[in-house]
């Protein structure tokens, strides 16, 4: 659902329609594999399930982890979690 029909005001629709397009174009910055972990993370999944699920090391899954949110530029994972929810993921 896309946030900006909750708000009545133009100028907040348009903040959240702003918020939404760049969440979208910083989560098309992603590889293909950092968007699995992505999903795995903000499903709530431990680095070790994630790596079990994806048939990688957590170790790796850590590297991408890290890898992604830079590529992002969020520092907490709560950030990357509204990241994507942001960009409708």
């Amino acid at each position: 659902m896309k946030l900006a029909i909750l708000f009545d005001d133009p100028a907040a629709k348009l903040a959240v329609a702003n918020a939404e397009a760049d969440a979208a174009e910083r989560y098309g910055r992603l590889t293909v594999r950092e968007r699995e972990v992505l999903a795995l993370i903000t499903d709530g999944r431990l680095n070790k399930e994630t790596a079990h699920e994806l048939g990688i090391s957590p170790r790796t899954v850590e590297n991408h982890r890290q890898r992604l949110m830079e590529k992002v530029g969020v520092r907490t994972p709560a950030q990357l979690v509204r990241l994507a929810i942001l960009a409708g993921e």
